[in-house]
């Protein structure tokens, strides 16, 4: 079985103590669909119940169990976007982070952006992308169809 860590925002998509439900939604069916796939899923949304629990945790706690996750993933899934209306993404310090490790530890890594969202991402993560460093899908529904790709290769 395959680890796979997912991440993405959390602080910032948390308001008046909930997530947001678009966004949570997409993480549900993530979290559903690798789990059926044989994966098992590393994730603070879980862990922290997507941001009901952050504050059981402190930083300290937070920086060692993702930097373990990290440590014992196969592919390191992260996810940026914002609302259909918003055209950049949803700032995340812990994502940036998180990339940084898995580009270092030259883990598989595959990041959801959609188009609008990814046209307006640093030079520094398109340039990653373009030099296969990062696979990019701007939906989750075309990384389920390739599913196999991200299994066996």
């Amino acid at each position: 079985m395959k680890n796979i860590y997912i991440g993405g925002p959390i602080q910032y998509v948390t308001e008046c103590g909930e997530f947001d439900s678009e966004i949570k939604k997409i993480f549900i069916d993530l979290f559903e669909f690798f789990k059926k796939n044989d994966f098992r899923v590393l994730s603070a949304h879980l862990e922290e119940d997507f941001g009901k629990k952050t504050d059981d945790f402190s930083a300290e706690d937070i920086y060692i169990r993702d930097s373990r996750f990290m440590k014992i993933c196969d592919i390191y899934l992260f996810v940026i976007f914002g609302s259909q209306e918003n055209p950049y993404s949803i700032r995340s310090d812990g994502t940036c982070i998180e990339l940084g490790w898995a580009l270092e530890a030259n883990k598989k890594i595959i990041m959801i952006c959609r188009k609008e969202q990814f046209e307006n991402c640093s030079y520094l993560l398109k340039g990653a992308t373009d030099l296969k460093k990062i696979k990019h899908y701007e939906t989750v529904e075309q990384l389920k169809k390739d599913i196999r790709s991200i299994t066996y290769e």
